[in-house]
């Protein structure tokens, strides 16, 4: 099964030090801690101006979902932007009350995958010796969840997991 890396998805707020202005199409942003000067591009503009409050990282790709059409190659796009611009301290990376999504990413390759806490935790435990009961099992322990709604979960996660080669058929792991 392919190698893939896995990451929790914070939310994301605007740096409140990083002064910005609109210039042409595009977005120009100053750093005055670092000194560093950046001229967004679309697709780093379009972040920016969903980030007008802070969000999810999965809320930002749904915004831009609804200006474009994304494909997985596009999402992992984005948020490769979103960490470099969080890297640049552009964004202040919170944590946000609750579980936040997970990432994962297919290494050396653009796919990538926003899943939910729920899905993250049957990722994690999805390790090729596991039965799909085994995982329901594990899933009603961990969640106060019955064993219908657990088994319904774990069903869908196994078909997202398969559809996008991420297990095989036969519920191998990672």
């Amino acid at each position: 099964m392919p190698d893939v890396e896995t990451k929790r998805v914070p939310q994301l707020a605007r740096n409140p030090n990083v002064s910005f202005r609109t210039e042409g199409n595009g977005i120009l942003l100053v750093n005055p801690a670092t000194r560093a000067v950046y001229h967004l591009n679309e697709t780093a503009a379009a972040i920016w101006e969903a980030c007008e409050k802070p969000r999810m990282t999965q809320e930002v790709v749904d915004a831009l979902a609804e200006q474009y059409e994304l494909s997985s190659a596009d999402i992992a796009a984005i948020l490769k932007t979103v960490d470099d611009m969080a890297r640049s301290s552009l964004f202040v990376i919170q944590e946000r009350a609750g579980d936040p999504d997970t990432y994962l990413h297919r290494v050396n390759t653009t796919d990538g995958w926003v899943i939910n806490p729920t899905m993250a935790f049957i990722w994690g435990v999805v390790d090729g010796s596991r039965t799909p009961d085994d995982i329901v099992r594990a899933l009603v322990a961990e969640f106060d969840v019955t064993e219908d709604v657990a088994r319904g979960a774990v069903d869908d996660a196994l078909a997202y997991f398969r559809e996008h080669g991420l297990v095989g058929e036969g519920n191998d792991g990672p």
